[in-house]
Formats: structure tokens, C-alpha cells, sequence
């Protein structure tokens, strides 16, 4: 029987943004300390919000800096690192239920220290829309981790197509006003066809 390794991808200390579990990794361009990220499984693209990032005017907002309301994103990329290049630009791209502009780098993004790709990064610079999260923490990005992203790519043999990796998420809940861990996980093994606990 085959068990491919597992990559462990930790929750944020933070436990989880709104009640949506949030996950710790470090992106080169990004010096802050903790950064945290949402996942995205129906993304190929990884956004990281530019530390100048701007809103348009959303809705009855007027725009502003991406850190206020009604994105309140955390903006800490500023594509400065030497080990990364800036590669071209991008405009109304949608991630998620954003609508973003700006540019685009090839980047290291690595979960736990360890578990490490290079991909392309999307730098936020400029919000038109935010469908997704009105109003509520927009992290510091959204790893995209759907298939034909970098990071399912990295995990999945190119000959084969057959998996090679598990990646191990454990549940968070809330119980009343405090975060606890009810140790229940997942794995979601990339390559396969059918996951049923995903």
C-alpha cells in the first residue's frame, strides 16, 4: 500500500480569523512576524497584499488604505528580498471574491520552515472589490492551492499525476467565546481523485 509523506500545515496561533481557521507560512517579501494566510482549493494563485495597497471605493467605503474598512487587510509585502523577482503586472484579477491589481514576483513561500517552493506570488497593490470577506480580517493573503497552482504542482509527480503528498489540517472550533483544538484532522492528499473527508 502506498501512504504518501504528510506536509504539516499548522494553524495560526491565532486559531482562526472570524471562525475560519487560519494558517501560518512565510513568503519572501514579507518580514513581518507570524504572517497568516487563508487557504484557497479552487485557486491556482497566491496573493500577498502589498504593504501600499489601496482600495478603490467599495460600496458606500471610500477609498483608502487596504488595512481599513471594509477589507482590513494585514499588508506586510513589499517585494524587496534580493531572492525575488518581479515579473510582470497583472489587473482586475479575482481571487476569491476579490478583485485585485498590481504585480506579479517569483517568490519562496514555505509552510513550517521546512516544507518549501518557489512560486508566483501576486502582490495586491490596488482592491476594487472584496466579495469575500466585506468587513472582516483579510490576513496578510490568500494561498491558492487549487490544482494547477504551484503548490499542488510541487506535491503531485509530473509524470504519474499521481500524489506524493498529504497535507494534515486539524479542525478548530469555538465553544462559547474561546478557540479550542477538538483534535479531529483531515488529510487532504494532493493527487487524488477522490477525497472524500475533503
Amino acid at each position: 500500500m502506498f501512504t504518501p509523506p504528510i506536509a504539516h500545515v499548522e494553524p495560526a496561533s491565532s486559531g482562526s480569523t472570524n471562525g475560519i481557521p487560519v494558517f501560518t507560512a512565510t513568503i519572501a517579501g514579507i518580514t513581518d512576524v507570524n504572517p497568516y494566510f487563508l487557504l484557497d482549493f479552487t485557486s491556482a494563485h497566491t496573493i500577498v497584499w502589498d504593504k501600499d495597497c489601496m482600495t478603490t471605493g467599495i460600496g458606500i467605503y471610500p477609498a483608502g488604505s487596504c488595512e481599513n474598512q471594509p477589507t482590513r487587510m494585514e499588508l506586510g509585502f513589499d517585494g524587496s528580498p534580493a531572492n525575488i523577482t518581479e515579473t510582470g503586472t497583472f489587473s482586475d484579477a479575482q481571487f476569491g471574491g476579490y478583485v485585485a491589481s498590481g504585480s506579479m514576483y517569483t517568490s519562496e513561500i514555505c509552510f513550517g520552515g521546512v516544507n518549501c517552493k518557489i512560486i508566483d506570488v501576486y502582490s495586491g497593490e490596488s482592491i476594487s472589490q472584496n466579495n469575500w470577506n466585506f468587513n472582516k480580517d483579510g490576513t496578510f493573503g490568500i494561498i491558492g492551492m487549487g490544482p494547477g497552482s504551484f503548490i499542488w504542482e510541487g506535491f503531485v509527480d509530473p509524470e504519474t499525476k499521481l500524489s506524493t503528498w498529504s497535507i494534515e489540517l486539524a479542525r478548530t472550533s469555538f465553544y462559547g467565546d474561546s478557540l479550542y483544538d477538538d483534535a479531529i484532522v483531515s488529510n487532504i492528499t494532493f493527487g487524488s481523485a477522490n477525497d472524500a473527508a475533503y
